[in-house]
């Protein structure tokens, strides 16, 4: 039984990663003769480290080549020539583990995830309770284009909902009250800007569904 020994020195064969899929020369895999000693694991492409707030640097995305020994069922796996390989495994991990990668964007996004991004896309904060209809109706609306959209509950004050909304860092805040009703409109509110807009039904929607598909970091705006 081989020993387990220690992993040697990473070995890098500088090849460019063009964002797709490999270039050209990604299929060149360093030659290891099939002995105990020899390294188990050798990187096919750079690892890229990222530094953030709380912990030390760690690596991102990753393709390295591990070689697996011939134990077992490995000895029976041969080539064409009829002779006994070593066989190789291809490790990919472009994004890391799905935890790490999640836990990058929280950080980066700080929690406040963009429209395309957000959990909870839009809330509807209602004035009072007698235009809960009108805003029930637009919820519907939107959660037939598969926007995550939900109705704030109507028994808190809307400073509250306001100020709760914002806490939660919901990326749009809607707003309706009995102009908006009267108009067949609503009002936007979108986290970390202070400016409210008012438009349409149509005209929001549309913004809306344009923020979300061009996966936009900001909310597209209607051009007045």
């Amino acid at each position: 039984m081989p020993q387990n020994h220690s992993l040697s020195p990473v070995l890098c064969c500088n090849l460019a990663y063009n964002g797709e899929g490999m270039d050209a020369p990604s299929h060149r895999v360093p030659s290891v003769p099939p002995t105990p000693f020899a390294p188990i694991s050798t990187h096919i492409t750079p690892s890229t480290v990222l530094k953030y707030c709380l912990q030390p640097p760690c690596s991102n995305q990753d393709i390295c080549c591990s070689r697996i020994e011939p134990l077992g069922t490995c000895k029976d796996r041969c080539a064409k020539d009829g002779a006994e390989h070593v066989p190789y495994c291809i490790h990919r991990a472009p994004f890391s583990t799905h935890e790490r990668f999640v836990a990058f964007l929280i950080e980066h996004f700080a929690g406040a995830f963009p429209t395309w991004l957000a959990p909870l896309q839009v809330q509807v904060l209602t004035v009072g309770e007698q235009f809960d209809d009108y805003a029930k109706a637009f919820v519907l609306r939107l959660r037939k284009h598969l926007v995550r959209a939900e109705l704030a509950p109507s028994d808190d004050t809307l400073p509250k909902k306001i100020r709760e909304g914002t806490v939660k860092k919901i990326p749009n805040l809607i707003i309706v009250g009995e102009r908006e009703v009267a108009e067949g409109t609503v009002t936007l509110r979108r986290y970390g800007h202070r400016d409210q807009h008012t438009m349409s039904l149509d005209v929001f929607e549309h913004a809306l569904l344009q923020t979300i598909s061009e996966r936009r970091l900001s909310f597209a705006l209607p051009e007045s």
